[in-house]
């Protein structure tokens, strides 16, 4: 759209001139600490400096991020559009959400360490994306058969029934218990939400 294409070229704008900004202070800055200047004036400029980098930075972080997720709405719709007519249109948002489901309760999970999560939540969480899993899993068997993609949509749904395993592991050994989940468990919902990924890259290839 129009406003997508303003944005983009407005943020980006912004965004270089920033970047450049912050590389051309850290050059100043290490040539400024490399040649002592900072005994002239006891480092004040120095800490301009040093406060405009990481104001920049701050930025640059910020909005790197605002444009993936910029990036990611547009692709989304372009999607939609595109997949607007496709006979498997129903099976791939299906999957689609379920792949959006899998990056909650990983957030969910991953942040329950830190507090930022309670068990409510992490049970909720479970629960909403067992039941999204178990509802459609048998869905759309008639268009799947005539396509030839029945094998590779079970096979996603296998994944996602491994991924669910974990976090219920979890949940029932050391969320529900109060205790720290274990780094290993970490790692394995990051490893699963990958496979799941993987899992619909196959069916929609």
């Amino acid at each position: 759209s129009k406003d997508d294409q303003e944005y983009f070229k407005t943020t980006i704008a912004e965004y270089r001139a920033k970047f450049k900004g912050m590389q051309e202070d850290c050059e100043k800055l290490r040539k400024y600490i490399s040649n002592q200047d900072f005994k002239d004036d006891d480092f004040a400029k120095g800490q301009e400096m040093a406060s405009r980098i990481s104001e920049a930075l701050d930025y640059v972080t910020e909005t790197k991020s605002e444009m993936y997720d910029a990036i990611d709405d547009v692709t989304e719709q372009a999607e939609m559009v595109i997949l607007q007519d496709h006979p498997l249109r129903d099976p791939i948002f299906t999957l689609k959400q379920e792949i959006t489901n899998f990056q909650e309760i990983h957030g969910v999970f991953s942040a329950y360490n830190d507090g930022e999560t309670s068990v409510e939540q992490a049970d909720s969480i479970y629960k909403a994306v067992a039941a999204s899993v178990e509802k459609n899993a048998g869905l759309y068997g008639d268009i799947l058969k005539e396509y030839g993609e029945e094998i590779s949509y079970k096979r996603f749904y296998e994944v996602c029934d491994d991924a669910l395993a974990t976090y219920r592991f979890s949940l029932r050994t050391y969320v529900k218990e109060g205790r720290k989940l274990p780094s290993n468990d970490l790692r394995n919902y990051t490893s699963n939400y990958y496979r799941v990924i993987s899992a619909y890259n196959s069916f929609n290839d």
